[in-house]
């Protein structure tokens, strides 16, 4: 941002603006709290069409049957943590 004087710098630097912008760029940006954001695949969907043709994909539906096999095997205690499920 151009400041015209020193003052004016000053002004803006101590201002509620300044302040809130400041703020906000400090708190850390977590995208699985967003509803854009795809937590299987770990991406920014975008836009409600982008989004439903993400969640319609063939690589989204792989993931979501992989991540469901795995939940499952974990609940009869098999560790697919350690191992290449």
């Amino acid at each position: 941002m151009a400041f015209t004087s020193v003052a004016d710098a000053h002004l803006h630097y101590q201002g509620k603006i300044h302040a809130k912008a400041l703020k906000s760029a400090a708190e850390p940006k977590n995208l699985t709290d967003r509803d854009d954001y795809c937590n299987l695949c770990g991406v920014c969907v975008g836009r409600p069409e982008v989004s439903k043709n993400h969640f319609m994909g063939k690589k989204h539906k792989k993931r979501e049957i992989k991540a469901k096999l795995v939940e499952q095997l974990e609940q009869i205690g098999y560790n697919c943590e350690y191992t290449t499920c």
